[in-house]
């Protein structure tokens, strides 16, 4: 009960009340005047029809003071009613909300400013209550519906002394547009008063809710990528068909029964589950993992997993939302392809070392070059105006270990193409000179920044003579792999690596019935 309510009903008690004190007070006043001057009178005069004159007398003086009374409280009970009905149509008329006070048979008696400013009726566009249903509800169908049902609120509020309830009604104004108006009432002895509230934006925002929440659902239930919202505690609060899909359940509410009553595990590791929520509860945005997670029937779905703590405006957690998407055939396929390009390298990398006979060997990443020896000399960055100081530097090291004018000569020879082709293509190379004394061998390293040679034109670039395009080796090759004993190439869109190795004594053929390596050179075609 409200503060309101219990004043309305101590207001009530105290109506109901003052009838009865006021009688009481009139009964005690008017026995003691009739016994006390009776007394008196009696007293002062002993002769009877002296006594009767006077008590007659005094009959028409009490009388004559009852009616004076009778008169000043009805006056003043006017004035009140007077005052008290003046201040309820100011409040009616300076009331926010569209109110209206009609006769007990319907006539419309007063309307307020908000009334006219909402629907624009008059007093005299709506006489009476025929008027009001002819122009505020056109429509005959909806007309009987409406005065059926107002009818029954207003003769139901009537027969219990109660209010009319609130009920929606589409009310055309007097401009010819449609609102959505909620009406209620009260009955009074001489009077029904009306309040009529103009909820069309309510209404159409609710719509527009709804709607909203209809394309979120929608959403929800048909997007292609799974959607979960879990409690803090890690249970599923709702959860759409697609995850559901993904995990084997045939529907939603049987994956939520499985997955929360604990009949299955769904992480291989409950230990790694309480850590990514431990995890997600200390980011404010979105994380994404990829995880293995247990199916309906044993097997593995590999998915792809972005999720988020969801916050109240305080800061506390109020559920967890996440994304899933099925991994499992790309992560398949990934692999697949990964094992087939494997594959081709290493048939690339084998037939390129065959015809060549283990001259170019092809390096698919920095592991798969060969360990430095110890260094010769500081490493140099080579340009054009220092590649003589960069033979020096590589002919000393061919001398320290010992090599004949020959094989230092062709070392000369290889190295410089390698240098050379770096300053063309890339600009310059990071050139590192190494020695191995004990076995004789100078090993070289030039390291550029360049476009490097695309692996569908490897082949040409390193066997086929003259062979030549932006970000390639062009003749360097040929003459490399002529005049060195190995050579390891290592190349990509990050730039290129190539190791030189030449020992003191050329090393025997790997396959002598191919010939030598300058003999197997593809050439170019006409």
């Amino acid at each position: 009960m409200t503060v309101g309510d219990e004043l309305s009903i101590t207001n009530k008690q105290s109506a109901s009340k003052m009838p009865i004190v006021t009688a009481g007070i009139y009964v005690f006043v008017s026995t003691l005047w009739i016994y006390t001057s009776d007394s008196l009178v009696s007293n002062l005069f002993r002769d009877p029809h002296v006594f009767a004159a006077i008590s007659m007398y005094k009959g028409f003086g009490f009388v004559a003071v009852t009616g004076a009374l009778l008169f000043a409280l009805l006056q003043r009970a006017s004035k009140v009613l007077s005052v008290s009905n003046d201040r309820l149509y100011r409040l009616i008329e300076s009331s926010p909300v569209c109110m209206a006070v009609i006769s007990p048979e319907g006539t419309p008696q007063f309307v307020n400013k908000r009334f006219l400013e909402v629907f624009g009726y008059t007093l005299e566009d709506i006489p009476d209550l025929e008027a009001w249903w002819q122009r505020c509800y056109p429509d005959p169908d909806y007309r009987l519906h409406v005065q059926r049902d107002w009818t029954d609120q207003v003769a139901l509020a009537a027969s219990t002394n109660g209010d009319i309830p609130a009920r929606e009604y589409c009310i055309r104004t007097k401009n010819g547009s449609d609102l959505t108006v909620e009406i209620c009432g009260t009955t009074m002895p001489n009077a029904i008063v009306v309040c009529l509230q103009d909820v069309t934006d309510k209404k159409r925002a609710a719509l527009a809710l709804q709607a909203s929440e209809e394309r979120y659902r929608r959403i929800f239930e048909y997007a292609p990528v799974g959607i979960v919202q879990l409690t803090v505690g890690g249970e599923f609060i709702t959860v759409n068909q697609s995850v559901a899909a993904m995990l084997g359940y045939q529907s939603t509410a049987d994956m939520m029964r499985e997955l929360n009553g604990g009949h299955h595990q769904l992480f291989l590791n409950e230990q790694r589950r309480a850590n990514l929520l431990e995890r997600v509860m200390a980011t404010d945005g979105f994380i994404q993992f990829e995880e293995l997670f247990r199916r309906s029937d044993m097997s593995l779905l590999t998915a792809s997993v972005t999720v988020r703590a969801v916050r109240s405006p305080d800061g506390s957690i109020r559920f967890v939302e996440g994304f899933i998407e099925d991994y499992t055939d790309k992560r398949k396929a990934e692999i697949a392809i990964a094992a087939e390009e494997a594959k081709m390298r290493a048939f690339l990398r084998d037939v390129l070392k065959s015809v060549t006979d283990g001259h170019l060997n092809l390096a698919f990443n920095a592991a798969e070059l060969p360990a430095k020896m110890p260094l010769a000399a500081e490493p140099h960055f080579a340009t054009a105006p220092s590649l003589r100081y960069v033979r020096e530097l590589i002919a000393n090291a061919a001398l320290v270990v010992g090599h004949d004018d020959i094989r230092r000569y062709d070392l000369l020879t290889g190295a410089g193409e390698a240098v050379m082709n770096a300053v063309v293509h890339a600009g310059g190379g990071m050139v590192t000179i190494c020695r191995d004394e004990q076995r004789r061998v100078v090993q070289v390293w030039i390291e550029d920044t360049g476009k490097g040679i695309a692996r569908d034109t490897i082949h040409r670039a390193t066997l086929e003579r003259g062979f030549t395009t932006a970000g390639t080796l062009g003749h360097g090759f040929s003459m490399m792999l002529n005049t060195v004993d190995r050579v390891y190439l290592l190349t990509g869109p990050a730039g290129t690596t190539i190791v030189l190795e030449q020992e003191a004594v050329a090393p025997e053929l790997l396959f002598p019935a191919f010939g030598t390596a300058a003999t197997m050179v593809i050439p170019s075609s006409g």
